[in-house]
C-alpha cells in the first residue's frame, strides 16, 4: 500500500535527501500573474508547490504578522542547508504566492498547488496583450 501512495516530498525538505527526485512532474508551462514560465527547472517548480502547500497547511489561519516575522520565516528557508538553493528559492516564491492567494488552501482539486495557481492566473490575467 505504501508504494502506491503519492508522497509529496516538497512540503518537508527534511524528509527527503535528494530534492531533485520528485514523484509528480510539473506542467510544461506555469502561469504566474500574466507571465508564463516554461518548465526548464522542475526542482524550482516543486519548491514553489511546496511553499504554497506549506503556507496553506501552516500559515493559512494566521491573519496578522509583522514584517519582521515574515522576513524571519523566509530567511529560515534560505538557511536550510539540507536542500538546494534552487528549491529554497522556489519554496520562498511559493510561500509568497500562498500568502497572496489564500483561496488555494480551500481547493479540493487533485492537481498540484502550482497548477491550481496557474489556472487561476490564466483566468484573472488574460496576458500581456490585454494589459493597458
Amino acid at each position: 500500500m505504501l508504494d502506491q501512495m503519492q508522497v509529496s516530498p516538497v512540503v518537508s525538505p527534511l524528509v527527503q535527501e535528494e530534492p531533485t527526485t520528485f514523484i509528480s512532474p510539473m506542467p510544461e508551462q506555469v502561469v504566474l500573474g500574466h507571465t508564463t514560465l516554461t518548465n526548464d527547472c522542475e526542482e524550482f517548480l516543486h519548491g514553489i508547490n511546496g511553499g504554497i502547500m506549506a503556507y496553506c497547511e501552516i500559515d493559512y489561519e494566521r491573519t496578522e504578522m509583522t514584517a519582521q516575522e515574515l522576513m524571519k520565516d523566509l530567511a529560515e528557508t534560505l538557511q536550510d542547508k539540507s536542500t538546494s538553493l534552487t528549491w529554497c528559492l522556489g519554496f520562498i516564491t511559493g510561500q509568497i504566492a500562498g500568502l497572496l492567494n489564500p483561496d488555494i488552501a480551500d481547493t479540493k482539486e487533485p492537481q498540484s498547488c502550482v497548477e491550481v495557481l496557474s489556472r487561476k492566473c490564466q483566468a484573472l490575467y488574460p496576458g500581456p496583450d490585454h494589459i493597458s
